[in-house]
């Protein structure tokens, strides 16, 4: 096998997959899936980067709004 040959890979799937692949992830039905969780820094845009301890303060931030808010309702 030529080195060329080692280096080549070909995805093969069907049409009605949705499913877009990047070098660390992929999306699908709107959800992006890190390959191996979610890595120490995440591309929130062409230059913006955001550390996953953010990631993290930000999902709490959300679940603890979200409990209050089924506080004050019920």
């Amino acid at each position: 096998m030529s080195s060329d040959e080692d280096a080549h890979v070909e995805l093969t799937m069907s049409i009605d997959c949705k499913t877009n692949y990047q070098y660390n992830y992929f999306v699908r039905d709107g959800a992006r899936v890190y390959y191996g969780g979610i890595p120490k820094y995440v591309q929130m845009g062409d230059h913006q980067f955001v550390e996953d301890k953010v990631i993290r303060w930000w999902i709490s931030l959300m679940l603890m709004g979200w409990y209050d808010l089924q506080v004050v309702l019920y």
